[in-house]
């Protein structure tokens, strides 16, 4: 290519292109909605959180190796290629479920348990219930750890 022939030029990112603005709710209320026109709706109320607060350790146990084995494959690729090298960082991803499922945003298809979105409808928790919440799950890190190792050791290996 002579000297007079134009070069392409180089493609520079545009920061500027993409906002994010974190006070915007437009994919929250599009999730929401496809939930509702679906039937995806999950009650809440004091009762729904009391559920969960005074349920039994077999019950939360169920929930997060539900949790595990959906999300199998998501935490073995995040390992495996070492972008989580803490236990910290599986933890919290499960504990982001947990957040969610104890909210009513998130729950388990009746078939099969796979997680899936639901829209909640109903009143939030107040502050009280949500502090009670955020310390059941705190509570449930040891019950984490226990049933990962549970669902890996009773894995088919093929």
């Amino acid at each position: 290519m002579n000297n007079h022939e134009k070069q392409p030029k180089k493609m520079e990112s545009n920061k500027q292109a993409i906002r994010f603005n974190p006070d915007s709710k437009q994919l929250r209320n599009k999730i929401f909605a496809i939930c509702e026109a679906n039937g995806a709706i999950q009650e809440v109320n004091a009762d729904y959180y009391n559920a969960f607060l005074n349920g039994p350790d077999e019950g939360m146990e169920a929930i997060i190796s539900f949790i595990v084995r959906d999300q199998a494959t998501y935490i073995n690729k995040k390992v495996l290629e070492e972008e989580w090298v803490s236990d910290e960082q599986i933890i919290e991803h499960v504990t982001s479920f947990l957040r969610l499922i104890f909210r009513g945003s998130m729950g388990f298809k009746k078939d099969d348990y796979k997680i899936c979105f639901y829209k909640p409808v109903g009143p939030p928790p107040d502050k009280e219930t949500e502090m009670k919440l955020d310390n059941k799950i705190k509570e449930s890190i040891p019950l984490i750890h226990k049933v990962i190792l549970k669902v890996l050791e009773n894995q088919e290996h093929r």
